[in-house]
């Protein structure tokens, strides 16, 4: 039998703590708690974003990918911590894959709920939000990706001056 919260045990995590008795009933229907042990990968970075997870116990890690490998960029055990499909409301390529990974560090539970739930939800209760996040995250994405350009240039232009100096210099 699947465990799920009744709209109360969800009005009790802060990303929910707002809504309406409706609202929270719509969410209690979809969602369901699914435990983890100590060590699991829940999900991993560029599998399709499939579900919003929060946390309901234990401890998670969040992780992202760089250098070749993957880093920690967070560890909690705070109850209501959200991770996953958080972007499922967008119509952008971003919101289809996990832009990182998230491991159990001690047995966890969490409710999940699907992304499609959670995205026509965010949608049809906060169109004016979503609206405004929609913005913030294309001028957010467009301004990483100038910045990485950039970035990219100045390393080569750095890498074709040292070897020039050491073409006209030869030791």
């Amino acid at each position: 039998m699947t465990e799920r919260l009744d709209p109360d045990a969800l009005r009790e995590l802060f990303l929910f703590e707002r809504l309406d008795h409706g609202q929270l009933a719509w969410l209690a229907e979809r969602g369901r708690v699914t435990s983890y042990q100590a060590g699991a990968t829940i999900y991993r970075t560029g599998e399709p974003a499939a579900t919003l997870f929060v946390l309901l116990e234990g401890t998670l890690a969040m992780l992202m990918r760089a250098g070749g490998g993957e880093i920690e960029v967070n560890r909690t055990d705070h109850r209501g911590t959200y991770a996953g499909a958080f972007f499922a409301y967008l119509d952008l390529p971003v919101a289809r894959s996990y832009l990182g990974s998230l491991r159990a560090v001690t047995d966890c539970r969490f409710w999940e709920l699907p992304a499609e739930d959670f995205g026509w939800a965010v949608r049809e209760w906060f169109p004016m939000a979503t609206h405004m996040l929609e913005g913030f995250a294309v001028q957010g994405m467009g301004s990483q990706e100038q910045i990485a350009t950039r970035e990219r240039l100045v390393a080569l232009g750095t890498v074709t001056a040292g070897l020039t100096h050491e073409l006209n210099n030869p030791a």
